[in-house]
């Protein structure tokens, strides 16, 4: 139960809650587009996907007798976290999404431990440490291996990119970065990882709601989304992903769970191989001993700042 209420204390050793987290995130990307290579639009999965989660997390918490805390304080970190960790990233990514080859668009994206990284020594909300950093940079140059070898034979088609997208692009890992060191920084009082889950689930909800009515897709398209065995594989990874990334963020900081994206990138890789038929690269297990380093330089010290 620790895990589920945020005790900072839990005994599992945090790299391998982060692989974990890696894994649910992996497969969350994996269902989305599974869905989306049967027909279904991005924005319909979310929303179905999202709508799903907020009904189970709020029956557990509803049997648990702990429904989210709903004062000032608690309200804005569900809205902050909501709309710059899920809802303002996801709708920039729909936006951007035809200006960018997918190639060089999964390379920025890639970008956002360094610049959690980054923005934590810059504002000295966790104290900097010179191994983690180069940890770091390691994992990024793992996934960059894994990039180049799985994504259209690792070439960037010639589509004139307009600098303005990449400036866009950027603001994915930023706003990612920035949620990250928010949760683990700003965690309010009296509250645990389940409810936090669901109060920032809500706010997304309302976000993807929204944009959906915009979007003025069928009703009819979302009702047959919840017959797909997909959309629940996003709910479970998600549900799950939720609460490994607060109690990593709360015990480690936003710099270090920030890794889990790493994780993701390779793990998705090598689930594709092993479930899609995605043609075996030599290059996927070079990208694994250098994240098996990196991972090893970013836990040599794992205390989080006073």
């Amino acid at each position: 139960m620790s895990l589920l209420t945020g005790n900072r204390n839990h005994p599992a050793k945090p790299t391998l809650l982060l692989v974990f987290l890696g894994l649910c995130w992996a497969i969350r990307l994996l269902a989305i587009k599974h869905t989306a290579d049967s027909g279904a639009k991005v924005l319909d999965t979310v929303l179905v996907a999202t709508i799903a989660i907020v009904l189970l997390l709020s029956l557990v918490n509803f049997a648990r007798s702990k429904p989210p805390p709903c004062n000032g304080v608690h309200l804005k970190f569900y809205g902050l976290a909501g709309l710059f960790g899920f809802g303002v990233p996801f709708l920039v990514e729909i936006a951007i999404a035809s200006h960018l080859p997918a190639l060089l668009f999964v390379i920025i994206v890639a970008t956002a431990p360094i610049w959690t990284s980054l923005i934590s020594a810059i504002t000295r909300v966790e104290n900097f440490d010179a191994t983690r950093a180069l940890g770091t940079l390691v994992g990024f140059v793992a996934v960059m291996t894994v990039i180049f070898a799985t994504r259209a034979d690792g070439r960037i088609d010639g589509t004139l990119v307009q600098p303005v997208w990449i400036g866009v692009a950027f603001t994915i890992p930023l706003l990612y970065a920035l949620y990250l060191l928010y949760i683990a920084n700003r965690w309010p009082e009296n509250l645990d990882n389940l409810q936090g889950a669901q109060g920032q689930a809500t706010a997304a909800l309302f976000i993807f709601f929204g944009s959906w009515l915009l979007s003025k897709s069928q009703l009819s398209d979302v009702v047959g989304l919840a017959q797909e065995w997909s959309i629940w594989a996003v709910v479970a990874s998600e549900i799950a992903g939720l609460v490994l990334l607060f109690q990593i963020a709360r015990m480690q900081g936003g710099s270090f769970v920030s890794q889990a994206n790493y994780i993701a990138v390779v793990a998705g890789a090598v689930l594709s191989t092993i479930f899609f038929g995605q043609q075996f690269k030599w290059a996927v297990v070079v990208g694994i001993i250098l994240l098996v380093i990196s991972s090893w330089l970013s836990t040599r010290k794992t205390e989080r700042s006073a």
